[in-house]
């Protein structure tokens, strides 16, 4: 499990990085993706966002651990809840997305708080984000803020370069929450409004790449930061645990291969 010096770290930076502790789970989880990829019609949530070269900046599949016996094993690991608990208490996943790069024109991931898109009541909120493929400087690695997880920020809507009306982003921000906390489906009328807003931002970037900021929030700009952000190189089997206040995004992937990673949130229960 967990040391005191990697307890105190998390509490202290908002996020921890265990290397190499889960390479054999990367592996079973990169098979299952695989297996889903190549099967036809595959019934799991699905977004594609696209980039000014005409291709396909992300790639995000949701729901997996409700759906995929691989992923469903990986989000209820003992090894995997242990370290969960030992930093939140009893915790319960609800929600869980691989975030794919495609090569070359993967796009990059403006600094944001996960906990600005969610509704749970409370703030006892972490993620594992698990290296599946390299995470390179240059095919996307995770960056992050230390100490950033002390306040909630304020966070804006934003195409090109110009930061919409704060009402603008409030509206928004408010349609999300019809698709499930966490963009995170659980019954037949939020699966209904995510296929919706899924196919109509896939449409609208794919056809004006400049709006595909439309269903992303990120931190306004006049706010401080606390620290420099950390730029997190992983290999396969490299997990990330990040606090939901935590500031963090990603570079964009501009190499040949793609770049993926797994996301489990928890939720402390109690």
């Amino acid at each position: 499990m967990l040391t005191e010096a990697e307890i105190r770290e998390f509490r202290e930076r908002g996020y921890l990085v265990l290397r190499g502790r889960f390479r054999e789970q990367a592996g079973v989880l990169r098979e299952a993706l695989q297996e889903m990829l190549d099967a036809p019609g595959g019934a799991v949530h699905y977004g594609r966002r696209f980039g000014p070269s005409g291709l396909a900046a992300s790639h995000r599949f949701g729901g997996l651990m409700r759906s995929i016996p691989a992923f469903a094993d990986y989000a209820r690991d003992p090894d995997v809840l242990g370290i969960v608990t030992e930093l939140l208490g009893p915790a319960e996943p609800f929600r869980d997305v691989v975030l794919s790069k495609p090569a070359r024109s993967g796009g990059k991931l403006a600094g944001h708080q996960d906990l600005a898109y969610w509704d749970v009541g409370h703030d006892r909120v972490l993620t594992t984000w698990l290296a599946m493929t390299p995470a390179l400087e240059a095919s996307g690695a995770l960056w992050l803020i230390p100490g950033s997880h002390g306040r909630r920020e304020v966070h804006r809507t934003v195409l090109g370069g110009r930061r919409l009306p704060l009402a603008f982003t409030r509206m928004l921000r408010l349609l999300v929450s019809l698709t499930g906390t966490g963009d995170s489906p659980r019954n037949s009328g939020q699966r209904r409004w995510a296929r919706l807003k899924e196919g109509v931002l896939e449409g609208i970037t794919r056809r004006w790449p400049s709006l595909a900021g439309l269903g992303d929030l990120q931190v306004a700009g006049d706010t401080p930061a606390s620290a420099a952000p950390v730029l997190v190189v992983a290999e396969p089997g490299d997990m990330v645990l990040f606090h939901g206040l935590t500031v963090h995004g990603s570079n964009a992937n501009r190499l040949d291969s793609r770049r993926d990673a797994y996301l489990v949130t928890y939720v402390a229960q109690g």
